[in-house]
């Protein structure tokens, strides 16, 4: 069966397709990174919100900034080891705070539609109240979870075909050989 040429119209509108889808991947991508690094820099003004320095930290905040400094250093040396590089290794971390951010603003979402379409909501319930630790904690662990989840890994070893071993004629000594000597 031949395929015929596409007509100048149907180039230029694949062309187009490709670009568009391209750029909307582009727009995936800087998105997700801005939403990581938003998630990163929010993480940390929920630590330093009162702007009192030091004294300003609770114990759960200490293990959690404990912690991201452990995460994040192996993160640093697997990127070395598996020679990734520094830009591509920030991106790694930062698309993976993205994708954690777009599943909390979800899951939120998903919550305020199951409270507004049911029979539990009030106007009450969009007042913030006190401060649940709990919610801190997960809040905390989520974040180490993706900064865990963003590290390179080793790739599939490639198969290597093995070399047939050369076939190896043995030398039997024939009785024409004989002769010639």
């Amino acid at each position: 069966m031949e395929h015929r040429e596409l007509s100048l119209i149907s180039k230029l509108d694949n062309g187009l397709v490709k670009g568009l889808c391209i750029m909307l991947g582009w727009l995936k991508y800087l998105g997700l990174w801005l939403l990581g690094l938003v998630m990163l820099v929010a993480s940390f003004l929920m630590i330093f919100e009162y702007g009192e320095g030091l004294a300003d930290i609770s114990w759960h905040e200490w293990g959690f900034l404990l912690l991201l400094s452990l995460l994040l250093w192996r993160h640093v040396s697997y990127c070395q080891y598996f020679s990734i590089g520094l830009w591509n290794g920030l991106s790694r971390l930062l698309i993976a705070q993205g994708l954690l951010g777009v599943l909390l603003f979800f899951g939120i979402g998903l919550l305020m539609a199951i409270l507004v379409l049911g029979e539990y909501f009030d106007d009450s319930d969009l007042t913030f109240g006190q401060e649940n630790p709990f919610v801190k904690l997960v809040e905390y662990g989520l974040i180490l979870l993706a900064v865990y989840l963003a590290a390179p890994v080793s790739k599939k070893p490639r198969s290597v075909k093995q070399a047939a071993p050369a076939q190896v004629e043995p030398d039997i000594p024939t009785v024409t050989d004989e002769i010639v000597q």
